[in-house]
């Protein structure tokens, strides 16, 4: 095979190997080809599956920072109440308990569950930053 390759033509005894040569050569040259097609197709099947996976990623995280979105809007609704219902909340309160210290638990609730969403979401902000400065 050396000879053949280094010092061509090779010269051949019978025409019959001669064209056998011939036909094994081109396809050798045939499967370099394919191999060569199937590694881009590979490459590309990989940059799709990637370009899938990134595309799954940010929808989470447009998802997650939606729930943010509505969570906090949620938490702000509460704290925004017109000052007519909280005091008539804090009647209730006082009716129904005897003491104003419920209404005040309740604010703290809500105030630790809104620094707690707010934290969350500055988590997820974060995420989706770094992931779009990677793109």
């Amino acid at each position: 095979m050396d000879t053949r390759v280094t010092h061509p033509p090779y010269p051949w005894l019978l025409h019959s190997h001669r064209r056998m040569s011939d036909e094994i050569s081109f396809a050798r040259k045939k499967v370099a080809t394919l191999r060569y097609d199937l590694l881009l197709t590979f490459r590309l099947i990989n940059s799709i599956d990637k370009r899938l996976l990134e595309s799954e990623y940010v929808n989470w995280l447009l998802d997650e920072r939606a729930k943010c979105n509505k969570a906090r809007w949620m938490l702000l609704n509460d704290d925004l109440l017109p000052k007519e219902k909280i005091i008539r909340k804090q009647q209730n309160n006082i009716s129904t308990n005897g003491n104003e210290s419920d209404g005040d638990d309740e604010k703290h609730k809500s105030n630790m569950e809104y620094k707690s969403v707010k934290k969350y979401c500055g988590n997820i902000k974060r995420q989706l930053g770094v992931f779009s400065r990677n793109l």
